[in-house]
């Protein structure tokens, strides 16, 4: 059987969809810590897999003329979420100690030269 030729005025498409979950599992090594070969490798921060992640879209498209869109991002890539430290209101005893010491500051005559 013979196969045909490939026609050049077709635009061949890679397969955005295995190219973007490779980018996946890329950006989870990423947040796990790993020993190759005896040498320990820290998990990145989110700001740094961003960077990385970046550097290697820039790569596709300069390089090997691959162009993922953002949508396609959004599909198939997860990407860490940053945790915030909660915040933990004051207890009314901390509260009153603060309330305490500015109003002695503010009657000393130094504080507001």
């Amino acid at each position: 059987m013979v196969q045909p030729s490939p026609n050049p005025e077709e635009v061949v498409r890679p397969d955005i969809e295995s190219i973007c979950l490779s980018l996946d599992r890329f950006v989870e090594f990423m947040t796990k810590e790993h020993e190759i070969d005896g040498r320990e490798y820290k998990k990145k921060s989110l700001k740094t897999i961003t960077l990385y992640f970046g550097f290697v879209k820039s790569y596709l498209r300069i390089c090997c003329k691959i162009k993922i869109s953002v949508e396609d991002i959004k599909d198939y890539v997860t990407f860490p979420t940053q945790r915030k430290n909660p915040r933990i209101p004051l207890e009314l005893r901390q509260l009153k100690e603060i309330m305490a010491n500015s109003t002695r500051f503010a009657s000393q005559r130094w504080y507001f030269q």
